[in-house]
């Protein structure tokens, strides 16, 4: 599946089409998220694009219409599916998450969430939140015994933090009298495309994130520009990275007037001057592999990257 923004499935068949491309047989979910701010300031066709198949109305001076469906049918593509999310009333956008096992007790999938970010008038952008989900709780079995309960299904409602009766009848056993604590933790990963500030929504998704990717386009001596250009300095996504409590912070997008090794450790420092001594910076490089440990970061090893 792909994400993006209104117009993203018409410019990928659009790509198909001219290049006389295929996907070997394989289906594509295009999912265009739905309902933005910047969507609006798209123009009409922004607006057109918007609106679901089953209301377009047909005709050259329809201002519903999708141009790609009346005048170009060459460009539709079996194996090309369009599908919308709409924003929630928070700004949000919940990605849907994937199948899981049947009769699985609790979801594997990670949960997947959007919302806009500033770039520039009429350049629709997002950044993305990846979590796991919350780790199984155990009931410590000696402990439930003790209190007067046999394994069966009034464990499962300990573990979701549901109080339940002794088997007796006599006692109300509260959670965490018998839910052991858990050795791992839900480890969150925010990824923000080309931005000069964050929306409220955005800000809500990034907190307490293991890693926030940010850009660091803008150099230290074009910062009266980022608002203009629509990018970020090290500086500024520092000050994301203190406001989110973010534990990593990773720049990429990095301007090609950084360098050399000395060139990059400026950079790094500059981040590390706004966003704390708390987090650690890392500069990106192609092919590089970041190590989140399932308990989180605690910075004792020298060695974060590779």
């Amino acid at each position: 599946a792909v994400y993006g923004p209104v117009g993203l499935y018409n410019f990928i068949a659009s790509n198909l089409a001219l290049t006389q491309s295929t996907f070997g047989g394989i289906t594509i979910i295009v999912y265009e998220l739905t309902g933005g701010v910047e969507e609006s300031a798209m123009g009409p066709r922004g607006k057109q694009w918007a609106v679901p198949v089953e209301k377009q109305q047909r005709g050259r001076n329809s201002p519903h219409r999708d141009i790609f469906r009346d005048w170009y049918p060459e460009f539709n593509n079996r194996f090309l599916v369009r599908k919308r999310i709409p924003r929630g009333e928070d700004g949000i956008w919940r990605i849907p998450r994937a199948a899981d096992s049947p009769g699985s007790s609790r979801p594997k999938s990670c949960i997947i969430s959007a919302a806009e970010v500033r770039h520039v008038r009429g350049v629709q952008t997002f950044g993305f939140t990846v979590q796991e989900p919350e780790p199984p709780k155990t009931i410590d079995p000696i402990k439930a015994a003790k209190l007067g309960i046999k394994p069966g299904p009034k464990y499962r409602k300990l573990k979701n933090g549901i109080a339940v009766m002794s088997d007796d009848g006599t006692t109300e056993i509260q959670p965490e009298s018998v839910v052991c604590g858990t050795t791992t933790k839900a480890r969150k990963l925010a990824l923000i495309g080309d931005n000069c500030g964050l929306s409220p929504a955005m800000m809500h998704l990034v907190s307490d994130c293991d890693v926030l990717v940010h850009e660091a386009t803008i150099s230290e001596k074009n910062m009266s520009e980022a608002a203009k250009r629509g990018h970020s300095s090290a500086e500024m996504a520092g000050h994301v990275s203190k406001s989110a409590n973010a534990d990593v912070l990773v720049l990429n997008h990095i301007s090609p007037e950084v360098g050399g090794r000395g060139d990059v450790v400026e950079l790094a420092a500059r981040a590390e001057e706004t966003c704390g001594k708390s987090t650690k910076v890392v500069v990106s490089h192609d092919f590089m592999e970041l190590l989140v440990p399932r308990l989180g970061f605690e910075f004792e090893d020298s060695a974060l990257a590779k």
